[in-house]
């Protein structure tokens, strides 16, 4: 994985350097859609955590939490 993150470039924050080490080990994979694995990782990021927060709040209602997060796990994957 050192690579990985070593691969995601200098401008990498030192907070997202395991994030973006996994985005861009999952796209040497094949596993994640190609682009630039900062920027993945941050939409991901921010995805999650967004999720969280509707689930805590109750925005979620009857929705299942597993559900919502599988498809937007689905959403990085290559077409």
């Amino acid at each position: 994985m050192a690579e990985a993150i070593r691969a995601a470039g200098p401008g990498a924050d030192a907070r997202f350097a395991a994030p973006m080490g996994l985005v861009a080990a999952g796209q040497v994979a094949g596993e994640i859609v190609a682009g630039d694995p900062e920027r993945i990782a941050r939409v991901a990021w921010a995805a999650v955590h967004g999720l969280a927060a509707m689930a805590d709040n109750g925005l979620l209602r009857d929705a299942p939490l597993d559900a919502i997060v599988d498809e937007a796990v689905q959403r990085l994957r290559p077409r």
